[in-house]
């Protein structure tokens, strides 16, 4: 049973008994696609009681075994705020090249629970007007963002595994744009390409890392190049093999590396294990098929 109330700006939500408050607006569009979907955001079929999400609509995806949620090529998919995985459940969200997703508040990967909520930007743009948690409030939840390509920008802040949680950023292309500060607190960033920006990068806890490897660049829009002690001295090259330069460019602290990811890493970590050799293979019966 799903009830959604609105009272003096905070919305309820109740689902078998658990109660919910956070921030408010007028009605939560939540995905609920039938069997055989096509699993796109524009689809309005895809959406409980068939009311495709406004901009003033909060977003709860909870639920992609069929696939994950498609914004593709000309969809504007636009919301307030955006929760993918809430309470133990799995999801994920594809952005696709040509496509636009607008949140005008905020957006939570795994918000609670023991889950993995997982957003995959291939292209297009993506704009959170407020802030972006990537893994929130429960140590054994997930949540993982994945920049290929496009345009990522964050109107307040970007925190990785808050309040116990656990995020991942991983960037191999693309550009992710953060008006305030990038926030380690339980997590891991791998900038193996593109281009991350933002005010400065925190080290919360001790349980944070950041590597950089071959194209990827931080850029931190002040000068922190001779500060003893911060956190730009944490970061990593290589998997801890190589050099991490750090420039000032234009006023603001540049970070990069010379080194390369090592031949044989296929599928963009900067280690040749496993997964690279069960990516080979996938591709390989691919192409024998």
């Amino acid at each position: 049973m799903k009830i959604w109330q609105k009272s003096r700006g905070t919305w309820v939500f109740l689902v078998v008994g658990c109660l919910v408050a956070g921030e408010s607006n007028v009605f939560a569009s939540t995905w609920d696609p039938p069997a055989g979907t096509d699993c796109r955001w524009c689809n309005t079929g895809n959406w409980w009681l068939g009311m495709y999400p406004g901009p003033s609509d909060i977003v709860l995806i909870n639920q992609t075994s069929e696939c994950p949620v498609v914004v593709d090529y000309g969809c504007n998919a636009q919301c307030d705020d955006m929760i993918v995985s809430q309470f133990g459940y799995e999801a994920e969200i594809d952005v696709e090249p040509g496509a636009v997703l607008d949140a005008g508040g905020y957006a939570v990967l795994c918000n609670y629970g023991a889950g993995k909520g997982t957003m995959n930007v291939r292209g297009g743009s993506v704009d959170i007007a407020e802030y972006f948690k990537i893994g929130y409030y429960d140590s054994s939840g997930l949540g993982v963002l994945n920049i290929d390509d496009g345009e990522v920008s964050v109107g307040q802040y970007v925190r990785l595994g808050d309040m116990g949680g656990n995020g991942e950023l991983n960037m191999t292309g693309g550009h992710l744009d953060v008006a305030g500060d990038l926030d380690i607190y339980n997590g891991s960033i791998r900038l193996y390409g593109g281009v991350a920006e933002c005010d400065d990068i925190l080290f919360i806890s001790p349980n944070g890392t950041f590597d950089i490897a071959g194209m990827g660049t931080l850029v931190i829009r002040r000068d922190v190049t001779n500060i003893i002690g911060h956190s730009v001295r944490s970061i990593t090259a290589c998997n801890g093999s190589g050099a991490v330069n750090i420039d000032l460019i234009g006023g603001n602290t540049v970070v990069t590396t010379d080194c390369a990811c090592p031949e044989g890493d296929m599928t963009g970590d900067c280690a040749v294990d496993f997964y690279d050799y069960a990516y080979f293979a996938s591709e390989w019966l691919v192409g024998v098929e």
